[in-house]
């Protein structure tokens, strides 16, 4: 969904969300979960055992220990375990149940709900009412809430990439910036695979994870510019169409909804990528943009790209996918690729020569 499509409303306040979680708190054993992410303490606090999992099973990789005062808090909580929900203002059906669209080649896609969001001194939310997904953060963006209808009706994008709004908001706050974009690396440093959905980023990253590359992520990854532009892993998580789940077999037992896959569905894979822990990067220096292209070729070649190009390949998908993303986002985008180099790389179909053209482009990186 585009920006042009997300309705502002007022929401409810955060002291009445707030007072919602704990209400779910004290009916509900709550379950503290501890991640470091982008160098930060996220302390996750879940009311109820259900949403324990899928909110936190992509994030397995980033567990550290508890401290006395967490970068950010996030309180989390449903209404099929506790009963409760944040005080909504009311919508009519037509906002609930209307979905956006977008004619494409193959006629008209269907986007989504629309999503509703409040931005003011009181701090920042987005609601999704057909979904039943809500998230509400605090101007300094230290504390948070992340509300679903239920457990069970938890979308797979949301499983493969827990938090996805508060962690957009919270790496705005900071100086950061959340990118829909894989990230794989060696020694020398990563590499940022950007691209609009279909363009080769999970094959891309996934291959290179497969070569004994080091692995960020394939679908989003957080991004730091100073003192040194640095990639931050933010889920272990791999999205795949049904197709290529088979390039990938050893990954079948590790995908969290085959039971609703089929190939007749839009829904994608979601698989886990942590049964190689050692592959799995929180955190390196970032050296290069590169742009992945499918080809009927044989071999992989590297292609020139300039800034503008990366550029254009980067901000339109990043953008569209983060509710509320203006201005700051661009301009932070468009330093990254000021900043590193930028390459296209033309990826053929023997998927052995993926890996070894990456690897040298960071080498001569150095």
């Amino acid at each position: 969904m585009s920006n042009d499509e997300l309705m502002t409303i007022s929401l409810p306040p955060i002291g009445s969300v707030a007072e919602s979680f704990d209400a779910a708190a004290g009916r509900l054993p709550v379950f503290d979960r501890w991640f470091r992410i982008a160098e930060a303490v996220f302390h996750i606090r879940i009311a109820g055992e259900p949403l324990v999992e899928p909110l936190t099973r992509a994030l397995a990789h980033l567990a550290t220990e508890p401290v006395e005062q967490p970068d950010i808090v996030i309180n989390c909580w449903d209404r099929a375990t506790s009963g409760l929900a944040p005080p909504f203002p009311p919508i009519d059906r037509a906002m609930r149940d209307g979905v956006a669209t977008e004619r494409g080649d193959e006629g008209l896609i269907a986007w989504g709900s629309p999503t509703l969001i409040a931005d003011s001194d009181e701090g920042w939310a987005v609601w999704r009412p057909a979904f039943g997904t809500f998230n509400a953060v605090t101007p300094g963006a230290n504390e948070a809430w992340h509300w679903v209808e239920a457990a069970g009706g938890i979308r797979y994008w949301d499983v493969s990439a827990p938090f996805k709004a508060i962690l957009h908001r919270w790496a705005r706050a900071r100086g950061k910036q959340l990118l829909h974009a894989g990230a794989v690396g060696t020694d020398d440093g990563a590499a940022l695979i950007v691209g609009k959905g279909g363009s080769g980023k999970s094959t891309t990253s996934l291959v290179c994870l497969d070569a004994g590359m080091k692995y960020l992520g394939d679908d989003y990854v957080m991004v730091s510019l100073d003192p040194e532009p640095r990639v931050h892993s933010t889920s272990c998580a791999a999205k795949l169409e049904v197709p290529q789940i088979r390039r990938h077999p050893h990954l079948m037992p590790t995908i969290w909804n085959g039971d609703r896959l089929g190939e007749e569905r839009e829904e994608k894979a979601v698989a886990f990528v942590d049964h190689t822990p050692t592959a799995l990067a929180s955190s390196l220096p970032l050296k290069m943009v590169i742009v992945p292209r499918i080809t009927g070729a044989t071999d992989t070649k590297v292609s020139q790209l300039s800034g503008g190009g990366a550029f254009l390949a980067l901000a339109p998908s990043t953008i569209i996918q983060m509710p509320g993303a203006r201005n700051p986002e661009l301009a932070a985008m468009g330093e990254l690729v000021r900043k590193v180099s930028v390459a296209g790389l033309e990826l053929g179909s023997d998927l052995s020569t993926i890996a070894p053209a990456i690897k040298e482009l960071l080498r001569q990186c150095q």
